[in-house]
């Protein structure tokens, strides 16, 4: 709901110019959680990538057969979990504003019903539920987001694992 709903509501306007004035400290600091959170994956992962192909130029490297399909391996999880961490991150970032709506929407409703202004005050709430419908949808993908980045990370470090200590021999023994 924008200011000209608002109308003569003293208290609606506060709660929407609250909204306006908090917004760039909260956006400030949403990016700076989620970057720290994620961040740290994305590294793991690019690292891991950059690794694997300072792999390629030994050439005893590949004398054991299962190290190639592994390097293959470790490098596609490196792909696709950086592919996952920066969608997950753009989901969370995304569900946080809704969440953020919902509550602006939800102050503002209630200082409209107490302004007595019951119109606005049921276009406040209604707009609040919709938003949290959307966000009902975006934490199921986001859980499953998460669930699948952890599963490629674990197994990401599986593979770095295997590969840098030598748990496959990669050449054979002299």
């Amino acid at each position: 709901m924008g200011l000209s709903k608002v109308g003569n509501s003293r208290q609606g306007a506060d709660v929407v110019m609250r909204g306006i004035k908090e917004q760039p400290d909260f956006l400030q600091w949403d990016r700076e959680i989620n970057g720290k959170l994620y961040y740290a994956l994305w590294i793991l992962f690019m690292g891991g990538f950059v690794l694997s192909i300072s792999y390629t130029n030994q050439p005893d490297l590949f004398s054991n057969c299962w190290i190639r399909p592994l390097l293959h391996v470790f490098r596609l999880l490196a792909v696709i979990g950086s592919g996952l961490n920066f969608y997950f991150q753009s989901r969370a970032i995304d569900a946080v504003r809704y969440a953020r709506s919902i509550s602006i929407q939800m102050d503002l409703h209630k200082a409209l019903t107490d302004d007595n202004k019951p119109e606005a005050a049921t276009e406040a709430l209604d707009q609040a539920q919709k938003l949290n419908k959307k966000l009902i949808v975006m934490d199921a993908l986001n859980s499953w987001l998460e669930r699948s980045l952890m599963t490629c990370a674990a197994l990401f470090l599986a593979c770095s694992l295997i590969i840098t200590w030598n748990i496959i021999p990669t050449a054979p023994p002299k």
